[in-house]
């Protein structure tokens, strides 16, 4: 018997542009919390309140993402969709790294990237159920 999920429309792509959202902001916040920590020359009473700031904005992502989802789970089923939701966070970083940071890629992580792609290519096009 085969499960009736919903077909992909603009909301599985807003969840998925959304999970990836939330977890890419917390675990920013959460790295600058550790920084803040890390920094030997500055008064941690100062950053005791930006750190709070963080950390309940860093908690607060990580709960919209768990809604985001339980959002998207009705699309198909738990592995894959997790799946897609690596390779696109992978992917945003991959690119994120790059552009931002200009950080420097070997060819097996470009061969990496590339793979990813094809992977999450043959997932929209075949499908996700």
């Amino acid at each position: 018997m085969k499960n009736a999920y919903l077909k992909i429309d603009i909301y599985f792509y807003l969840y998925l542009f959304l999970i990836t959202f939330f977890s890419i902001v917390s675990q920013y916040l959460f790295k600058q919390i550790e920084k803040n920590r890390e920094n030997k020359n500055v008064d941690l009473s100062k950053f005791t309140n930006i750190n709070n700031f963080y950390l309940g904005i860093g908690l607060l992502m990580y709960t919209l993402l768990g809604y985001s989802i339980y959002k998207l789970l009705p699309y198909g089923s738990l592995i894959v969709l997790n799946i897609i939701w690596h390779l696109v966070y992978f992917i945003v970083l991959f690119i994120m790294g790059y552009l931002i940071y200009n950080e420097k890629y070997n060819v097996q992580k470009i061969i990496a990237l590339i793979l990813g792609f094809i992977s999450l290519s043959i997932f929209m096009i075949y499908g996700i159920d």
